[in-house]
């Protein structure tokens, strides 16, 4: 019986050893995962520092409504200078027309002398 008792004995001794290795990696472990966890909050933090100054740097951060202001803007100043083009486009078409109505009329009335020549000359 006491060689049985011996060996749980050194058994149980083994048990309790590994128990502590166990523990011990266990708790390294857990220091290790906290410091990853530190180095990669310092990681993020760091990052979101270089985006802000990134965007700073190159006004990507600026008011939105400013932005969107200048943007408005440009596109009303484009819309303006089309309706410009447009009012000289009709102005000259305007102007087309007068010359084309004057011409016929030039035309009627040289028509209308033309018979009246005709008119005269059979008569």
């Amino acid at each position: 019986m006491t060689p049985q008792c011996d060996i749980i004995k050194k058994r149980e001794d083994q048990m309790l050893k590994q128990i502590e290795e166990r523990l011990c990696q266990q708790s390294r472990l857990r220091d290790h995962l906290a410091k990853i966890k530190q180095e990669s909050k310092e990681e993020e933090q760091q990052f979101l520092q270089e985006i802000v100054r990134f965007n700073d740097d190159f006004s990507l951060s600026g008011n939105r409504t400013t932005v969107l202001e200048s943007q408005a803007h440009a596109e009303i100043m484009a819309l303006q200078s089309e309706a410009e083009a447009l009012h000289e486009e009709m102005d000259e078409m305007k102007c087309r027309n007068s010359h084309m109505s004057s011409t016929l009329e030039e035309k009627g009335k040289l028509l209308l002398d033309l018979q009246d020549l005709e008119d005269v000359q059979r008569g």
